[in-house]
């Protein structure tokens, strides 16, 4: 069983009802989107990501990070980039950890 999601919230964004926008979640994932304010965004290579309300990216394990259509390529490699999302993983497994 699936939900057809907006990506960008209609009541919210002012995303639209329509192929472009839509994205196809189980039941729990549209649920978990909903009450924990997570967003879905397309990047460039067709897929979604989902982006937790921290700023963090949920990305397969071993995969690179996503590149959106309003990103700037020059700074993801920078060591300050790559620190802010060292510093946002480690805080993501402190809670995690805390939380069990």
């Amino acid at each position: 069983w699936c939900d057809v999601d907006h990506v960008d919230e209609w009541h919210r964004d002012g995303g639209g009802t329509d192929q472009v926008n839509a994205a196809v979640l189980c039941r729990t994932h549209n649920t978990h989107k909903h009450r924990h304010r997570w967003r879905t965004r397309r990047a460039r290579n067709g897929c979604s990501f989902t982006i937790r309300a921290d700023g963090t990216i949920i990305v397969p394990i071993g995969a690179g990070p996503p590149h959106f259509d309003d990103d700037d390529d020059g700074d993801t490699d920078s060591p300050e980039h790559i620190a802010r999302l060292t510093a946002l993983a480690r805080k993501r497994i402190d809670d995690l950890t805390r939380n069990r």
